[in-house]
């Protein structure tokens, strides 16, 4: 393998780490609200297994020890972006902020790992799409709870 194909891969490998754990981070906040503030079972264990697929699809693409190898977040030019503040109180501002940061993240999952290994990206499909689900569902109950 070349010098370049290595240092492609390298970069695949961090652009693949960090989408994997914005995604896994934002679907843990998602499942929080449905578990702690609509204290709703169905939708938290759904969004659980969704977690999980979303874990085992990235441990078959590459393993997550070779992501996190690559993984350099003390250099990363993104790392100082500003993170958005919640109203306090305001679930469905929580909710959709991180439902959009799990919704992009699966999508650069699954547009980057063609480049990896194009039998993985129906797998991270299959994810963005089960999540657009769960999301509907929780906006649904949010508003029948009348959360904000």
């Amino acid at each position: 393998m070349t010098k370049t194909n290595d240092r492609s891969r390298q970069v695949l490998y961090r652009i693949m780490d960090a989408n994997a754990n914005r995604a896994m981070e934002g679907l843990r906040v998602c499942e929080e609200v449905a578990r702690f503030v609509l204290e709703h079972q169905s939708l938290a264990r759904r969004l659980r297994t969704i977690r999980h697929a979303l874990a085992l699809s990235v441990r078959k693409l590459s393993g997550t020890a070779l992501l996190a190898l690559h993984r350099d977040a003390l250099q990363d030019v993104g790392r100082s972006f500003g993170s958005h503040r919640y109203t306090p109180g305001r679930w469905q501002e929580l909710l959709l902020a991180n439902a959009s940061r799990v919704k992009e993240a699966l999508r650069v999952l699954e547009e980057f790992s063609r480049l990896l290994d194009g039998a993985s990206a129906p797998r991270f499909q299959q994810i963005r799409f089960r999540f657009y689900a769960w999301e509907r569902a929780a906006l649904a109950e949010l508003a029948r709870l009348r959360y904000h």
